[in-house]
């Protein structure tokens, strides 16, 4: 049976923080290795290869960065997330999730998107975001859409370094 609580209501947002790029993605671990209070701050789409890691909201705000790490590659969209000791995200321009280890420093896989066209505009907007990465109770997830199936939206299970499995979305 699910145990998750039926939502009743939803409040007005509430802003944590803000910096001066339009762009970007900041997370956590939601599996507490990394530090159940460690923020991981992606800065934007364009910007260069570069994660920062702050050790809580507090840190954050002050600009107080406690490590620097800089990838092998560069990212596209902003769909990344951390999920234990990796930093999962697309590869720029390429059909590859890239399984960056924080521990080591270093890419542990890069798992292939089987139908991804890099660039195309599978989210209507034209923008850098052809995939995004999602987790929830059942794991880690990447979400895109398939160029070569008529722009159907697939949500793809990653376990490991393998796509485990595919929910297909759309007509037809």
């Amino acid at each position: 049976m699910d145990s998750c609580p039926t939502i009743k209501s939803v409040g007005s947002p509430v802003t944590h923080h803000t910096r001066s790029i339009a762009q970007g993605a900041w997370m956590k671990d939601p599996l507490g290795i990394m530090g159940n209070e460690t923020i991981f701050v992606v800065k934007s789409f364009a910007s260069q290869n570069v994660v920062e890691e702050f050790e809580n909201m507090e840190k954050l705000k002050a600009g107080v960065t406690r490590k620097t790490y800089t990838l092998p590659y560069q990212w596209d969209g902003t769909g990344t997330v951390v999920y234990g000791k990796y930093l999962y995200y697309n590869r720029a321009n390429t059909y590859y999730i890239v399984k960056y280890n924080f521990l080591t420093n270093s890419v542990d896989a890069q798992i292939t998107l089987s139908g991804y066209t890099p660039r195309a505009i599978t989210y209507q907007w034209g923008g850098a975001s052809g995939v995004d990465l999602a987790v929830d109770e059942q794991g880690l997830w990447v979400l895109w859409g398939n160029t070569a199936d008529n722009r159907r939206l697939y949500a793809s299970k990653i376990d490991g370094d393998v796509i485990v499995s595919h929910l297909r979305f759309g007509y037809g």
